[in-house]
């Protein structure tokens, strides 16, 4: 059988399309080569990161950042405009970040499935050959 995945077959198969976000395919040099196990992982991770870099963080707007100042003015003295910075942050990585993370998981998750079946494949024909008298 073959085990190894192209990017394409792996988004085909796993019925996750392209990135979130992103007008153009991420086609990594390795994208024609069937891969599989840590190699199909890391071509995943790779894509990923591609896929972030090429995505613009969503503008925050003014009214949004002074309620979460404002919010956050009362509380703890000095801290409050770096706690408020970070929810900010946060809040911005999360409607970025959230549909890339889920398409990677998915992804992410098609290759070790695939991995799985290699391994169970590799230890019964290991018990097959282990059990097997020779006369």
């Amino acid at each position: 059988m073959q085990w190894g995945r192209t990017t394409e077959e792996e988004k085909s198969e796993s019925r996750i399309g392209s990135w979130p976000g992103l007008t153009t395919d991420i086609r990594p040099r390795n994208s024609t080569l069937r891969l599989y196990g840590g190699a199909a992982f890391e071509r995943v991770m790779h894509e990923f990161r591609c896929a972030t870099y090429s995505v613009e963080c969503p503008p925050v707007s003014r009214e949004k950042v002074a309620n979460i100042i404002v919010a956050h003015a009362g509380r703890g003295g000095g801290r409050g405009i770096t706690e408020a910075a970070a929810e900010i942050a946060r809040s911005a990585a999360r409607s970025w970040l959230a549909p890339l993370l889920d398409t990677a998981c998915g992804r992410l998750a098609f290759v070790l499935k695939h991995l799985f079946h290699l391994a169970m494949e590799r230890n019964d024909n290991h018990v097959c050959l282990a059990d097997c008298k020779f006369f």
